[in-house]
C-alpha cells in the first residue's frame, strides 16, 4: 500500500518515528510503501503524538472511486466528506470582513 502522510507542527519525535517506515521527501512530507496495518499504525501512533499540530493521510485504496483515501487530524484540519463514493474536503473561509 502506497502512503503520503503530511504533518505540520507535529513534535520531533513524531517525525522521528514516522522517518523509520517511510522516507521525508521534504519537511514534513513522508512517502512509502507500507502494508495496511502499519499504515494503520502509524496514523494511530501520529493521533496520539500529535499535540496542537495537524496529519493527514492518503493511501492507495483500490475499492475507492478515487483509488486513495484521505484521513486528517488536528487543530484546523480540514473534513473529508464522502459524497456517493467520492471524497470532497471541506475548508472554513473567512467571510470578506474578516469574520470567521
Amino acid at each position: 500500500m502506497f502512503v503520503v502522510m503530511v504533518s505540520s507542527l507535529v513534535p520531533d519525535h513524531l517525525r522521528g518515528y514516522l522517518s523509520r517506515f517511510v522516507v521525508e521527501v521534504e519537511a514534513g512530507t513522508f512517502v512509502g510503501k507500507v502494508s495496511p496495518s502499519v499504515a494503520d499504525h502509524l496514523w494511530e501512533r501520529g493521533v496520539a503524538a500529535i499535540g496542537s499540530g495537524r496529519l493527514t493521510q492518503i493511501r492507495s485504496a483500490p475499492q475507492c472511486e478515487q483509488g486513495f483515501e484521505i484521513r486528517t487530524y488536528g487543530q484546523g484540519a480540514p473534513t473529508v466528506y464522502d459524497f456517493d463514493g467520492i471524497q470532497l474536503i471541506a475548508r472554513r473561509q473567512a467571510a470578506q470582513n474578516g469574520e470567521v
